[in-house]
């Protein structure tokens, strides 16, 4: 039931305009939060409740750190914000802390920062695996299945040019600009 609250939470959220920029509307989704906590208590009992809480406790720094990089939950299907630079960033992180730590629920910059040093790891991962199949299909050893199965990569990958400041935040030693 726990995965099925946070699929539709994550569905559920949406962005507003703040000073003219598409920002999370992070009141919404505690509002929604609290909601489902009520059911998971009303259904379940309290225990469900406290679980319910500590299991968004526990992925919360997941959560934006896929704001960042996606601009959306996982779940979600288009893209609701560009979070562009730190200042983006500590904004975001403030309004999801004043929306949700009424719930015990929090994050701090330092625990997202190492979200996202892992999130670039996968990426630096993702690039030595495109280059690799570039080499294969340069010397013809590979099959257009096996291309059609990294076609959404190229899109990420548009996308991500626009994170380059990312790097610098998070005091990345890799350089990923000259890779994109």
């Amino acid at each position: 039931m726990e995965k099925l609250i946070f699929t539709l939470l994550g569905l559920s959220l949406r962005s507003k305009d703040y000073r003219d920029e598409a920002v999370r509307d992070f009141e919404h989704y505690s509002i929604l939060f609290d909601k489902s906590v009520a059911i998971m208590n009303e259904l379940c009992g309290k225990a469900s409740e406290i679980e319910l809480k500590n299991a968004f406790n526990i992925t919360a720094t997941n959560f934006i750190k896929n704001l960042i990089f996606y601009g959306k939950p996982r779940v979600a299907v288009s893209r609701l914000v560009w979070i562009k630079d730190y200042k983006s960033i500590v904004f975001h992180i403030n309004e999801f802390n004043d929306c949700f730590l009424k719930f015990g629920i929090g994050v701090e910059e330092s625990e997202i920062k190492l979200e996202c040093l892992g999130e670039l790891d996968k990426i630096e991962r993702d690039l030595q695996e495109r280059a690799r199949f570039n080499r294969l299909i340069k010397s013809n050893e590979i099959s257009k299945l096996e291309i059609n199965r990294f076609s959404w990569l190229e899109i990420w990958l548009e996308e991500a040019k626009s994170l380059h400041w990312l790097s610098e935040w998070l005091e990345y030693k890799k350089s990923l600009t000259n890779r994109l």
